[in-house]
């Protein structure tokens, strides 16, 4: 379904996916959603993508999260990822970071 994307949002998407797995291997958290560009643009250089101000869902709270995703030359797999995680961040900036309320999901 990725290949549907356009090839930003279809990288950011391949990159948000690798994050959660990354993120869940920890035990610490149970991440449900990444939003790469919720504290600043994400920004491509050659085949790597670079999100300083990401965010991650856990448990229905929002923490901060930082990554750099090394893609293969056609853009079509993951083969480096590192990210350092952020603390939570409050609620009543939610709205300002475009994080969507988990008491709003349809689940």
């Amino acid at each position: 379904m990725l290949p549907l994307f356009e090839e930003e949002t279809r990288l950011e998407q391949l990159c948000d996916l690798e994050a959660m797995a990354q993120i869940a291997a920890l035990r610490l958290f149970l991440p449900d959603r990444v939003v790469a560009y919720a504290k600043a643009d994400t920004r491509i250089v050659g085949d790597t993508l670079i999100a300083d101000g990401a965010a991650f869902r856990s448990k229905r709270l929002w923490y901060g999260l930082s990554f750099t995703c090394g893609l293969s030359a056609n853009r079509q797999a993951v083969e480096s990822f590192a990210f350092t995680l952020g603390s939570e961040i409050p609620q009543r900036l939610w709205e300002k970071y475009n994080l969507p309320d988990p008491s709003l999901d349809s689940d």
